[in-house]
């Protein structure tokens, strides 16, 4: 939202905005004297619901550019926090950024950063946890995607999907408060979690591409109709 002072002498030209999340929609009201409304972005759910997640697996993951805002050192820390009381669980960075030298730096045990991947579906389907600990993140679409692969997301209270998760599945930006809610979440029962995965399957399912599209059509009429 800070980058839109940058375009402050335009945006007398505008009639409205659309924002991705409430978050994103409330950060802009100082800014923005006209009317806003919230559209959620949508996600390829069809793509990633035959994903079969381990959900015994005591497997995380993370899939997005690996920067400082994506929170990476956060989850970094949080797991070197798990690895004391779940010392074979796993971590998958997925994708590239500035701080994936750091992250191979690390030569923690356990802790993967194979790159970009074509196919994040086979690491979605090692794991039953899937983690975004951004900084500042308006409405990150992989959340979406983990959710239609039945994966267990856990989520920053700066993070825009926060508003579509249960209270208990969001964290503060602190690795031991990550790292608690992932054992938390590791300890589960397997039926507490298989139901978990499915709630997640159910409401990923309303961020179809269609869907979407609609409201982002109503929307537009309203704000023009003003």
């Amino acid at each position: 939202v800070p980058k839109l002072y940058g375009y402050r002498p335009y945006l007398h030209m505008i009639d409205g905005v659309i924002a991705v999340s409430k978050m994103v929609a409330q950060d802009a009201t100082s800014i923005i004297q006209k009317p806003i409304l919230v559209v959620y972005p949508f996600a390829n759910v069809n793509y990633y619901s035959i994903v079969k997640p381990n959900l015994e697996s005591k497997n995380i993951v993370f899939l997005g550019r690996i920067t400082f805002e994506k929170g990476i050192d956060i989850l970094v820390k949080a797991f070197k926090i798990l690895k004391r009381e779940v010392p074979g669980s796993r971590l998958f960075i997925l994708s590239e950024g500035p701080l994936r030298r750091w992250v191979l730096k690390q030569k923690l045990d356990g802790l993967y950063a194979p790159g970009y991947v074509d196919d994040p579906r086979k690491y979605f389907s090692l794991c039953s946890i899937y983690i975004q600990p951004s900084r500042y993140d308006p409405f990150p679409i992989a959340v979406l995607e983990a959710m239609s692969s039945g994966l267990i997301p856990i989520v920053s209270e700066h993070t825009g999907t926060r508003e579509i998760l249960p209270q208990d599945l969001i964290v503060k930006l602190d690795p031991e408060d990550l790292a608690s809610k992932i054992l938390d979440v590791l300890s589960m029962p397997l039926h507490y979690k298989l139901e978990l995965s499915k709630e997640m399957r159910k409401i990923a399912l309303k961020f179809k591409v269609h869907q979407s599209i609609e409201r982002f059509r109503k929307a537009c009429h309203e704000i023009l109709s003003v």
